[in-house]
Order: C-alpha cells, then sequence, then structure tokens
C-alpha cells in the first residue's frame, strides 16, 4: 500500500470518528429538552372570574394616580415651656430663647430628681435617729451615736429644704391643668433640615412612633428654625394642647415630621401590593370586566396606606385594592 492510500484511509477514519461524536454539521442539533404546551407569561398571569366569584372574593379596585406622595419622618422630640407664658414657670423661663427654655426644662427633671433623694435620705436620718435614742434609754447605746444621728438628720433636713428651693425656683415643670399650650423641640441634623416642611403640621406620640398609638396634633410656631452652635442640629418648634395633662417639661416624645414633597409618582394603597414566595411585589390590574392581569411593580416608597412605584406604566390604571390576597390565590388554585 502507498503512502497516499494510508494517508486517504487515515483521514477516512477521523471523518468518521468525528460524526459519531459530534453528529453531522450539515443537519442542525435536536434541543438537549422540549417543553410541550408552553404558556406565554403573559396569558399565566391573566385571571378571569366569573361574576360570582369576583363577589364571593370581594374585589374592588382603585384608580392608579400619578401625584406627590406625602413623606414623613420620625424624629425625637422634647416637651418644652413656651417662651411668653409665665404661669406655672421658673422667671427664667422666658429669658435665654429656645436654648434657654431646653435647659430649664433639663434643670426641672434634675431638680426634681435631687428632692426625692433628700427626701429618703431624711426618712432614712430619722429612723436611724429614733434607734439610736431607744438604745440609749435601753442601756445598749451611747449618747455620742445619738449625737451623730442628730447631725446626719440635720444634714439631711438642710439637704432636703435646698432641693425644695431649688425646684420651687425652677419651677415645677408640671403643666399647670389639662389642656395647657405646651411646646415640642425637635432637633434636625443639619443634612436633613432642607427636607423638612416647616409650614405643616406634625404628629406628637409615642418615642416609638408606632401607627396604633395615639398621637397629638402639632402646630408649627411661627419662628425661623434655630441652629445651636454646639450642635449640627437645627432645632423646629412645634406647638400643641395637652388636653389629658400627660406630658411634663422635659419629657421625650416622637414627633413625625412631615417633608417637602417628592417628585410625582404612580400611587396606589399598600393593600394593592401582593408578594410571591420569592418577596417579587406585584399588583392586579383589571383590563376587562371580571378579568385582571397581575403585573410586576418596584416600590419606591411607603408612607401610611399608601404605596409610590417606580415607572409610570400604570398610571390611569384600574388597581385592584381590596380582595387582592384572595386573587392571588384563586390564580394559584387556593382561591375561594
Amino acid at each position: 500500500m502507498t503512502s497516499h492510500s494510508i494517508f486517504a484511509t487515515a483521514a477516512a477514519l477521523a471523518s468518521l470518528l468525528a460524526l459519531a461524536a459530534f453528529g453531522d454539521p450539515a443537519k442542525p442539533s435536536e434541543p438537549p429538552s422540549q417543553v410541550a404546551n408552553a404558556v406565554a407569561e403573559g396569558a399565566l398571569t391573566t385571571l378571569a372570574l366569573t361574576p360570582e366569584a369576583e363577589r364571593r372574593l370581594g374585589v374592588q379596585v382603585t384608580k392608579a394616580d400619578k401625584r406627590p406622595l406625602a413623606r414623613m419622618r420620625l424624629f425625637a422630640g422634647e416637651v418644652i415651656a413656651p417662651l411668653s407664658r409665665s404661669a406655672g414657670v421658673s422667671p427664667l423661663a422666658g429669658t435665654g430663647g429656645a436654648a434657654g427654655a431646653t435647659q430649664l426644662a433639663e434643670a426641672q427633671v434634675a431638680a426634681q430628681g435631687a428632692l426625692a433623694v433628700a427626701r429618703a435620705q431624711q426618712d432614712g436620718a430619722r429612723i436611724a435617729l429614733a434607734r439610736a435614742e431607744q438604745m440609749l434609754a435601753d442601756g445598749a447605746g451611747s449618747q455620742r451615736e445619738v449625737d451623730d444621728a442628730r447631725t446626719q438628720a440635720a444634714v439631711a433636713a438642710a439637704q432636703l429644704a435646698a432641693a425644695e428651693s431649688q425646684l420651687a425656683l425652677l419651677g415645677s415643670g408640671e403643666l399647670p391643668s389639662a389642656g395647657a399650650r405646651v411646646w415640642v423641640r425637635v432637633p434636625v441634623h443639619a443634612s436633613e433640615a432642607a427636607e423638612i416642611d416647616a409650614k405643616r403640621e406634625a404628629r406628637v406620640g409615642g418615642i416609638s412612633g408606632r401607627a396604633n398609638e395615639p398621637s397629638l396634633r402639632a402646630l408649627p410656631v411661627s419662628r425661623p428654625p434655630a441652629a445651636r452652635s454646639s450642635s449640627p442640629a437645627i432645632d423646629f418648634f412645634y406647638e400643641l394642647r395637652d388636653a389629658d395633662g400627660a406630658l411634663r417639661l422635659g419629657q421625650r416624645v416622637g414627633v413625625t415630621l412631615p417633608l417637602r414633597s417628592a417628585e410625582p409618582a404612580v400611587v396606589v394603597p399598600w393593600s394593592a401590593v401582593v408578594y410571591d414566595a420569592d418577596g417579587g411585589s406585584w399588583v392586579y390590574e383589571r383590563v376587562a370586566p371580571n378579568t385582571y392581569a397581575r403585573r410586576r411593580v418596584q416600590i419606591a416608597a411607603v408612607v401610611g396606606a399608601e404605596v409610590a412605584l417606580h415607572g409610570d406604566a400604570l398610571a390611569g390604571r384600574e388597581i385592584a385594592s381590596v380582595g387582592v390576597a384572595e386573587l392571588f390565590g384563586a390564580e394559584f388554585g387556593a382561591g375561594k
């Protein structure tokens, strides 16, 4: 066999091996898997109900409006005496401006604590003196122990008198009556101050800011915010009436302040949003009578019972706001 024949035979064998391993390149390869009865995603997320089923599910719709969403933010505040108030507070309350009123409230709280300590110390000194005198009468004590106990009682009495005088000078810090007018000072960091809408009312409640806690309506004080040289915070002031007499000067409270309006966005009720197992957020758009299409949405902000969405695709559309969980269950086989 010639060398040319040997090379031809080798080439033919190589071609056969390639065809066995990779198939004929002239023929299209078959996919490794096939999906039978494939359904487009748009058709999969459309839910058609009978009128009776829609009634049982209790579905209600609302229009998705594009508008600015009123934003709020919780800050810590402090109850202070109004700068113009003169009754029931120290004569020092009207001097020193807002910073002086804040320092006064802090001093009143400290003076109340010092008074409580002084009263407890006087009670203890009286008990010790009575015990020393009884032991002397029984022959088990000495005159020196009695003298020491009397000295301690006198010191305690002097400390109590000083604490009472201090609190009288500062004022008790108690509001004079139910319905009294008080101010709330809200320090806001300078980086956030520009976001505050200082012309709108605030809500004053618990320091946690929970939605189910009672809150009081507070109106902005008509004075510019005050900056403090010792702090990067800017003070905002609000006025309210303590109808139940539950507030005390110096008390820490939670203050929900309104922020300046953001850019308009598509706003829907919070109840319109449903989440899947992977955390994706969806709403149901009514595309025809008794027919709803599930639409994926991205949440930009949540304020109270409303949600702002990214994008304008759903602006002006009818969105299910009640019975959304029931629609989600009906779509995946768990409905009524």
